[in-house]
């Protein structure tokens, strides 16, 4: 079993569960590679990450705790510990905390959607939905290579 101190960008091992249930900001960056990103989220009861489309990346969100909604394109689907979530690049999406608990997540973005360390301590406002929300950071290449 791994400590579930806080790890630094570059570990090479990672318990990802720790990491995620000690979380208490609303994102952290646990590991950037070229062309993967594995972050931990917590949502506050009754919160959501507000709706959002990544045209060119999947994502994948695992629950590790709590349980709540996931909206993917038209669906609505109760999520619970232990639920794994894909998201193709391209489809709107939408993650609710439905409970009285937080909801803590890891996320998958492919390619990276963040500057590699980043923390978010706590959730922004969304407004309208977000499109391409890795286009402000200028380090994110604007082609992934998987097409080379």
């Amino acid at each position: 079993m791994l400590s579930a101190v806080s790890v630094t960008e570059g570990e090479t091992r990672v318990d990802i569960r720790a990491q995620a249930l000690m979380n208490r900001g609303f994102l952290r960056v646990i590991h950037t590679g070229t062309r993967e990103q594995v972050v931990v989220m917590t949502l506050p009861a009754d919160a959501e990450i507000g709706e959002e489309v990544h045209s060119d990346a999947d994502q994948l969100f695992v629950v590790v705790d709590g349980n709540g909604e996931a909206r993917v394109g038209s669906l609505e689907l109760a999520v619970e510990a232990g639920d794994l979530v894909f998201v193709a690049a391209g489809t709107r999406h939408n993650i609710i905390n439905r409970a009285t608990i937080p909801l803590r997540l890891i996320t998958v973005f492919a390619p990276p959607a963040y500057a590699p360390g980043t923390v978010i301590e706590t959730m922004p406002v969304h407004e309208p939905p977000i499109e391409e929300p890795w286009r402000a950071f200028p380090w994110v290449p604007e082609s992934s290579g998987l097409d080379e």
